[in-house]
């Protein structure tokens, strides 16, 4: 369950790396997580999971404080629903508005978005673009993210 979300701004290095996965498929947070479960994302979490850390596609890295992690697939929901609300919060504490790079830049094929002026300042991705492909927890109770687009 998610508790909060802040901006991070604590130390690049996280400590000990404890354990890993990436999946075999992709999740995408954009969608509400469906995924049914394997046995493996039924599995306990056999450490304690306190904050998962949001770095792409941010310059202001997000912290999302969370408890009730037991199982991969716990994990996974607050991950999806940590960017869900991530993106909710930049567009609302926006003054500019953020829109594709194409719709601003004449002759453009891409469909990134430009850097938008809110809290986390996300560039480069819309929501839609975004696809997590693993998770990695640390021995002080963070979690790191694989996100590819």
């Amino acid at each position: 369950m998610i508790k909060d979300i802040k901006i991070y701004d604590g130390p690049e290095d996280l400590g000990r790396y404890i354990t890993g996965e990436q999946f075999d498929s992709y999740i995408f947070p954009s969608k509400k997580y469906r995924r049914r479960p394997s046995k493996t994302f039924k599995d306990p979490i056999n450490f304690p999971v306190s904050k998962i850390i949001i770095e792409y596609p941010l310059r202001n890295k997000a912290e999302i404080i969370v408890s009730g992690i037991t199982t991969l697939n716990d994990l996974l929901r607050d991950v999806v629903e940590g960017y869900q609300q991530v993106y909710e919060i930049e567009e609302m504490s926006l003054t500019e508005p953020s829109s594709r790079l194409c719709d601003i830049v004449p002759g453009c094929s891409l469909i990134n978005r430009n850097e938008t002026n809110g809290v986390f300042r996300i560039w480069g991705h819309v929501l839609e673009d975004l696809a997590i492909g693993g998770v990695w927890i640390y021995e002080n109770g963070y979690v790191k993210l694989d996100v590819d687009s």
